[in-house]
């Protein structure tokens, strides 16, 4: 039984549950630290120009604790989808940045970038600019409060998690 499983605080029991914490539904984790209950992220514009359809949401409120300030700026333009994650690390702490997703394709890293193949298809993702990042894999399946989670969670069969880590060092 988890404690508080349905409260909202920061404190609660569920933001151990695989489902409902920030590790594992395609935004960042700043330090493997739980997202902020207070801090709410917040559409700061629109992108509709250039043949580009999108939005800049700034995340810092959510990380400040772990981050001094974090800008997504993620659009749609042609058949690519764009994700650019500003990360700006607080002056007494690194920022080990760890973004993930939770797929059916089956994930083959490379080395600049991760290849995803599900019912026929193919999808990439790579990065074109900033830190160094490692390409990864995380466990999604198994025994649940074993494997992973907690016993609250249920097997994710079939499913796989990708992302990368990086590390923006203090003060940068």
């Amino acid at each position: 039984v988890i404690p508080d499983l349905w409260s909202m605080s920061q404190t609660s029991g569920r933001w151990t549950v695989f489902r409902y914490n920030n590790r594992n539904h395609s935004t960042i984790t700043i330090n493997d630290a739980d997202h902020l209950v207070d801090g709410a992220a917040v559409v700061t514009s629109v992108i509709r120009s250039g043949g580009k359809y999108g939005g800049v949401v700034d995340l810092t409120p959510a990380v400040s604790n772990q981050a001094a300030a974090v800008v997504r700026t993620i659009y749609i333009q042609g058949g690519d989808l764009i994700v650019s994650d500003k990360i700006q690390a607080r002056t007494d702490k690194d920022a080990k940045v760890r973004w993930t997703m939770v797929t059916y394709g089956v994930p083959t890293i490379g080395t600049d970038k991760v290849t995803l193949k599900s019912k026929g298809q193919t999808l990439y993702m790579s990065k074109k600019e900033g830190p160094a990042v490692e390409w990864k894999t995380w466990k999604c399946s198994g025994k649940p409060g074993v494997d992973f989670g907690s016993d609250f969670d249920n097997n994710n069969p079939n499913m796989y998690m990708c992302g990368y880590e990086a590390t923006v060092e203090k003060g940068q």
